[in-house]
């Protein structure tokens, strides 16, 4: 039985400013966001849905910044750049840190395809 490697800093605060490298990886390793056809990649409308929730994700919470991202046949890499007070926080206060940034991610993700 494999052992995964803990990829969190003990005692770093998340919430904290800076930009963060993320994956996600579908249970079971299953190709349900996209495949690979002739060299080309081609999402499957799961991928198309988690595309439109990691804009949503932009849109509802205003001291995130997105950079690039990348969705795979089995998982997904993205960038998430955490800006505290860079945007107009008074709009919709709502801060949330790495890790609840990432659930909120998945979980509307998954609600959205099931």
């Amino acid at each position: 039985m494999r052992t995964r490697k803990h990829n969190r800093l003990r005692d770093y605060d998340y919430s904290t400013p800076g930009a963060y490298f993320i994956t996600t990886v579908v249970r079971g390793r299953q190709n349900t966001f996209g495949e690979v056809k002739d060299g080309a990649h081609y999402l499957t409308p799961y991928g198309e849905t988690l595309v439109e929730q990691w804009h949503w994700l932009h849109k509802q919470y205003l001291h995130i910044i997105l950079d690039q991202f990348v969705v795979m046949p089995n998982h997904f890499h993205g960038i998430i750049t955490i800006v505290g007070t860079g945007r107009d926080l008074s709009l919709r206060p709502k801060t949330k840190s790495l890790s609840e940034l990432v659930g909120a991610f998945k979980t509307t993700t998954s609600k959205r395809i099931h």
